[in-house]
């Protein structure tokens, strides 16, 4: 798998980076937050990589606070991705299902990372 600069990757392990420089030992460069940059040779670990970051949601994930239930490719709109979640909103005098698209991404936390942050109450 070939990987550039400007694309997001998505690792085995949930997280999501973009890739801001490739080193000459083949280390990437990612940012994690705007503040800091780490090195890490991670490139085996990837399972997706795209120059759209809405490529690399899976159903679980939750976007912009919501839990992605479905995603599918709108019918009429060229190679758009519409990513649904299971909140009802009102919409004109009716109801609709909650949808996402690319632009509309503010947050991504994968499900890996959800599960990891998750704490269990024991019984």
């Amino acid at each position: 798998m070939k990987i550039e600069i400007g694309e997001y990757v998505r690792t085995k392990s949930g997280c999501i980076y973009k890739i801001e420089e490739i080193s000459k030992d083949k280390y990437l460069l990612y940012e994690k937050d705007t503040e800091y940059k780490y090195k890490a040779h991670f490139s085996k670990d990837v399972i997706v990589c795209s120059k759209n970051i809405i490529d690399l949601i899976q159903i679980g994930d939750y976007v912009n606070g919501q839990k992605i239930v479905k995603i599918t490719k709108d019918p009429f709109i060229k190679d758009q991705i519409d990513l649904w979640t299971d909140r009802i909103i009102p919409f004109d005098k009716d109801y609709q299902q909650e949808r996402f698209i690319e632009n509309e991404i503010e947050s991504i936390v994968t499900k890996e990372q959800f599960k990891r942050a998750e704490y269990k109450l024991e019984d």
